[in-house]
């Protein structure tokens, strides 16, 4: 139950800073990755993600795996 509640106190503060990032960088590239990422942490899938996005499925699982080891 602890390791649970970690992984979801994680996921909340991963979201947070993406969050920050989305309302602070004007770059359009930048800003897609951080959504697309966003909405993979809200459990969002893959296809709906690439549907609104336009953003292949693979960068987003690089971008989702790479955005756990900055935050």
């Amino acid at each position: 139950m602890n390791n649970f509640l970690l992984e979801q106190q994680q996921k909340l503060e991963r979201i947070a800073i993406l969050i920050e990032f989305i309302h602070s960088h004007p770059e359009s590239r930048e800003l897609k990755r951080a959504m697309a990422v966003k909405m993979a942490l809200e459990v969002e899938s893959y296809s709906k993600i690439n549907k609104l996005l336009g953003i292949n499925k693979s960068c987003i699982t690089n971008w989702n795996s790479f955005s756990g080891k900055i935050a």
